[in-house]
């Protein structure tokens, strides 16, 4: 089942968030951006990271956060099917 809505509409329901495990990724993916792609990468990056890295951790932690708010800023009222 597609569902149209904002952004931040998508995100607060609880069936996407069980469909899809980051709800904010997979709208960010769907719109293939600029700012949707510094989200895209900045979760890759988190995942390349050695666990015992914890100081490079901690900086893909802040670019993520970092990339989610300017992705919101932006995209906050965009319509996406997910």
């Amino acid at each position: 089942m597609k569902i149209r809505d904002t952004v931040t509409n998508l995100i607060e329901r609880p069936d996407l968030r069980k469909r899809h495990n980051d709800v904010l990724l997979a709208c960010a993916m769907e719109l293939g951006d600029s700012y949707s792609m510094e989200v895209v990468q900045a979760h890759h990056r988190l995942g390349e990271i050695p666990f015992d890295a914890e100081h490079e951790f901690d900086s893909a932690v802040i670019e993520i956060d970092i990339a989610e708010r300017r992705f919101l800023s932006v995209h906050a009222e965009t319509e996406v099917t997910l």
